[in-house]
């Protein structure tokens, strides 16, 4: 009988976020070069922050007090950089296209995510 593993593995996401990163700044080069930026600085402070997801995983008892202050930590790390992004650039005309480009690179892991749980549903993942 075939044994299933039902764990996803957290380094096949840095995988596809480095692809999703790498065809993100290719189209900030190329039609909005004036906002590559901002989504380099959303898109790398994301990255590094997932790192905490794989900190939780590596506890030999995960407990929910670990889970929720990890989880408080990574969302307070994503609201202090937009904060401070936005901010400095309250005056600027293109602050809207701004806050599009921190949405666009905060969520490279999202849907890095997504990718790697679709392909690990469908038997090609690890």
């Amino acid at each position: 009988m075939k044994q299933i593993n039902h764990q996803i593995n957290l380094k096949n996401t840095y995988v596809y976020a480095l692809i999703l990163f790498i065809i993100g700044i290719a189209i900030f080069s190329i039609w909005f070069l004036n906002l590559l930026v901002f989504f380099l600085i959303a898109g790398s402070v994301t990255i590094a922050n997932y790192f905490l997801l794989e900190r939780i995983q590596s506890y030999k008892s995960v407990n929910q007090m670990t889970v929720y202050a990890t989880l408080a930590l990574r969302y307070f790390i994503y609201v202090v950089v937009a904060f401070i992004m936005i901010w400095f650039n309250k005056e600027s005309p293109i602050l809207e296209y701004i806050g599009i480009s921190l949405i666009a690179g905060f969520s490279i892991i999202q849907i890095a995510t997504i990718i790697n749980t679709l392909v690990h549903k469908g038997g090609g993942g690890a």
